[in-house]
């Protein structure tokens, strides 16, 4: 079969898999939808135009995308689970590493579409945030980037331990420490 063929048939298997299994998709889901609803209602109405709101509006921006991305080590259980399956078919021949990782960043990628799409749906008109459309597709073009970013970062830490807890604790580190370096607790 052809290279398109197999990334058709792996993502179509990857995305049933992800919709089947609740553990994989339907409670990183509602963990997103929970955090916003908790985001949203912190900076409920958030006045933009006063001045002296700016500050919560900046403290808004980082917690929707540290959080956001902190959360996304929560995908490492689903990529190690699908990584045994891997290795067993690329060994019998059925697959390369292409087709996989293709397969697997059209899956992730359309995650993590969902995901900022259902917190951004939440937080956004909330928080009062500008109405323009410009504004409205760059906060959620700027969210769905940062936790494409996590969740990939996430993968490749994955990729380096066969063990779930380490993974997790690893990319917990990583985005931990991506929190301190985004500059916005340093005065």
């Amino acid at each position: 079969t052809s290279v398109f063929n197999q990334i058709a048939t792996l993502t179509h298997r990857q995305s049933l898999e992800l919709i089947r299994n609740p553990l994989f998709l339907w409670i990183r889901v509602a963990l997103y939808a929970a955090l916003g609803v908790m985001i949203a209602t912190v900076w409920l109405n958030i006045d933009t135009e006063d001045p002296t709101t700016l500050q919560d509006r900046f403290s808004h921006f980082f917690f929707s995308v540290a959080f956001l991305c902190f959360c996304a080590s929560s995908a490492a259980p689903a990529f190690i689970n699908d990584r045994i399956v891997y290795q067993r078919e690329r060994a019998s021949g059925a697959y390369g590493p292409f087709v996989y990782l293709t397969a697997n960043s059209i899956t992730s990628t359309a995650i993590v579409f969902l995901i900022a799409l259902i917190y951004q749906s939440i937080v956004y008109y909330a928080t009062n945030l500008n109405r323009e459309e410009d504004r409205v597709f760059g906060f959620f073009g700027s969210l769905f980037l940062a936790l494409l970013v996590a969740e990939w970062m996430v993968v490749m830490i994955s990729a380096t331990t066969k063990y779930m807890i380490v993974a997790i604790t690893m990319a917990s580190m990583a985005n931990g420490a991506n929190m301190v370096v985004q500059g916005y607790v340093r005065k």
